[in-house]
Formats: C-alpha cells, sequence, structure tokens
C-alpha cells in the first residue's frame, strides 16, 4: 500500500505556468522516486482545497 503525502503550493494566480510545472513535476516524482519507495504525492493549491469558514478571496 503506498503511502499519501499531500504537497501544497500557494502563489498567486499570474504565477499559472509554474503552478502547472509543479503540478508536472508531483506526477515525474510519483513516477520516478514515489513508486519506488511506495510513496504518492498529491499536488494541492488553494483552488483545491475549500475555506472551512467564509469566504474565499
Amino acid at each position: 500500500m503506498k503511502r499519501n503525502i499531500s504537497v501544497f503550493i500557494a502563489s498567486p494566480s499570474d504565477l499559472s505556468k509554474e503552478r502547472t510545472l509543479f503540478r508536472d513535476a508531483i506526477k515525474k516524482l510519483n513516477a520516478g522516486f514515489g513508486d519506488g519507495a511506495s510513496v504518492e504525492f498529491k499536488a494541492l493549491g488553494w483552488e483545491d482545497t475549500l475555506a472551512a469558514t467564509g469566504r474565499r478571496s
């Protein structure tokens, strides 16, 4: 069974290219290191999380 590790990135919206590169890097990490170490990294950004209270800005 693989261990799941969430990796959160917080960045301004004008860095969309970099955010895409971050997600691509996580996919490559999972395909290489992750498979060998029985670890799966999950890329999370603010758009993937829900605010517990109030509204998201």
